[in-house]
């Protein structure tokens, strides 16, 4: 776990919040830039689920204006 949140701390995308009188560990709390990303990979993922769910024409568009790459991320592999 601790490995997991010092590359989260190098990314930027948490913070460390200490009180500098404890030896405690301290709180580890996200930082905007974090929500951020977690509100755009919402949104994919919702254009991605409703075009799984038979949205048709419509979450097509959808998907392609929120994540252009969805066109070739379920297509077949070509045989060795």
């Amino acid at each position: 776990m601790r490995h997991l949140v010092n590359h989260l701390l190098a990314l930027g995308l948490v913070e460390l919040r200490t009180n500098p009188l404890t030896h405690r560990r301290g709180h580890v709390v996200a930082t905007a830039r974090l929500r951020e990303r977690l509100e755009e990979y919402a949104e994919r993922m919702k254009a991605i689920v409703a075009w799984h769910r038979g949205g048709g024409l419509e979450a097509s568009r959808t998907a392609n204006s929120v994540y252009p790459q969805s066109r070739t991320l379920y297509a077949p592999r070509p045989t060795p």
